[in-house]
């Protein structure tokens, strides 16, 4: 219950870790047009495994290959840690508007 935020969202990506999540309820594959994340070569995420109790591989970041395994799902709720360049701090900015 309650109201989705919308417009212009910024989460503050720090240098280093930083632990995030989509500020909009929504599942979210971090290389989509919709996700705007800022990557930046070398940068990586990590997920949680609730099931094996563990975290599951990191999915980096290649400048020119882009994510690798595979680009990171987010699901609804879901927290990821994000590691980037010590001096690498800058804003994650989406725009959200629910369709009326």
């Amino acid at each position: 219950m309650g109201e989705v935020p919308q417009g212009t969202l910024t989460n503050r990506i720090a240098g280093n870790y930083s632990l995030l999540s989509s500020v909009v309820p929504q599942q979210l594959a971090l290389d989509s047009a919709a996700a705007s994340l800022p990557v930046q070569d070398g940068d990586y995420v990590l997920t949680w495994n609730a099931v094996g109790q563990r975290f599951n591989d990191p999915f980096n970041y290649v400048e020119g290959l882009g994510w690798l395994p595979s680009a990171p799902v987010i699901n609804v709720g879901q927290g990821f840690f994000y590691n980037t360049a010590p001096a690498a701090s800058r804003p994650w900015v989406r725009t959200f508007n629910v369709n009326q």
